[in-house]
């Protein structure tokens, strides 16, 4: 095709040369626009394919054809945040040599992108929360010094003789290769190649994007570790702004867990679900989890043990035979019974027995279906069977509010 224009589909342009980066290596690909002063055509990917560089999207002002000269434009606002996650999966590569001090953490993979990086490694067993915070320092410590980042292209022989250089075991390097090297001139690591003290640097072969300094990625932070293969483990991490919303969020999960403490019974049996699902699916920093966790897991265990003594819905199900949304309904009732701080026994047993005359069949008893499904804890509570007169579930209520007072709950 000699020419495209204005609506035309996708296409793809190869040009004599390109600042464009193609995806490969594990980075994403650049996007932007090729312009001319007749025509634009926005980039939307960028692939290699048998040795040529394809720049495909689509012509939204005049045309494109064989022989023009064109300006390209590399979108800098989405490149900044990839050469920051690129840059900094080198550093975290190199921190986890530093911290785990197994010659075996090699790179078995790699994603970046303007989100996030992902790093593959070997490693036998799961990084454990404090690792997790060395690596982070580790990191953090890297990128506050703001270290230049080095790069130069070397003949690949003599830069594999770079003490503790690192590369993909089982990755084609090109000859020469780029060398990356953070926190220290090339030139000097290929004037002393053997020299020990280069195993206190970052040096890699890389043909990716990096920043200039490290100080550019601003913030890192580790979101996730976790196995994805046997002796193969996974870290995703952030960087620059994007760390503030991460830490955010944490805030929010405190906030919610101090709002946890406050409840209880049925109340706190859906925070802490709530809780549980927040926690699953909000992006948090990894080495925070453990102890909110831990925090969840405390408040759903106090929260049996002051259910010794059932919830108003419990007590709706077990004493009198009610369940689902029935037990739910009556419980809500029930909970007005205990408004009081000091709930008097015949307040409470009045207010039970309208509910029963008011929601239930004759006799105090639900005989739908929906009761039948409940569970047999009654038996602990009920020595009669299944359904107890409102006394027991009288003598249980007052127990209750008791119980929410000595807890400081009130009503």
């Amino acid at each position: 095709m000699e020419e495209i224009k204005t609506n035309d589909l996708i296409a793809g342009l190869v040009l004599d040369r390109t600042n464009f980066y193609s995806e490969q290596g594990g980075q994403i690909f650049d996007v932007g626009v090729l312009q001319s002063d007749s025509s634009r055509f926005d980039v939307e990917n960028v692939q290699s394919f048998g040795g040529f560089i394809l720049h495909m999207g689509k012509v939204n002002a005049g045309s494109c054809k064989v022989g023009d000269t064109l300006t390209l434009k590399i979108d800098q606002v989405k490149r900044l945040p990839i050469m920051s996650n690129h840059t900094s999966t080198h550093i975290l590569n190199f921190s986890l040599r530093a911290v785990l001090k197994n010659p075996r953490v090699d790179q078995k993979g790699s994603l970046v992108d303007a989100e996030k990086l992902r790093f593959d490694f070997a490693h036998n067993k799961p990084i454990t929360t404090e690792e997790i915070v060395q690596i982070e320092k580790v990191c953090s410590d890297i990128i506050s010094k703001n270290l230049k980042v080095y790069r130069k292209s070397v003949a690949l022989e003599l830069a594999k003789s770079i003490h503790g250089v690192r590369a993909v075991f089982g990755e084609t390097y090109p000859d020469p290769v780029t060398v990356v090297s953070i926190g220290k001139d090339v030139d000097e690591l290929l004037a002393k190649p053997d020299n020990p003290e280069w195993m206190n640097y970052s040096v890699e072969f890389c043909g990716g994007t990096h920043i200039s300094a490290t100080s550019e990625a601003k913030l890192f932070v580790v979101i996730s570790e976790a196995g994805i293969a046997k002796g193969v483990r996974r870290i995703i991490a952030w960087t620059g702004d994007l760390v503030k919303t991460a830490y955010a969020n944490a805030d929010d999960i405190r906030s919610k867990l101090g709002v946890a403490k406050t409840l209880h019974g049925d109340d706190l049996e859906k925070e802490i679900a709530q809780l549980t699902a927040d926690l699953g699916a909000t992006p948090l920093p990894a080495a925070l989890k453990p102890a909110f966790d831990k925090e969840i897991q405390d408040l759903e265990e106090d929260n049996h043990k002051v259910k010794g003594i059932p919830s108003t819905t419990e007590i709706a199900r077990l004493f009198l035979g009610l369940g689902g949304k029935g037990a739910f309904t009556i419980g809500k009732d029930l909970d007005e019974s205990l408004t009081t701080k000091h709930p008097h026994e015949n307040d409470v047993k009045d207010h039970l027995e309208i509910l029963l005359h008011n929601r239930l069949l004759p006799g105090g008893v639900d005989h739908s279906q929906e009761s039948r499904g409940h569970h047999k804890q009654e038996d602990d509570h009920c020595e009669g069977g299944r359904v107890c007169k409102t006394t027991q579930a009288t003598a249980c209520l007052l127990q209750l509010g008791r119980q929410r007072l000595d807890h400081g709950h009130g009503g």
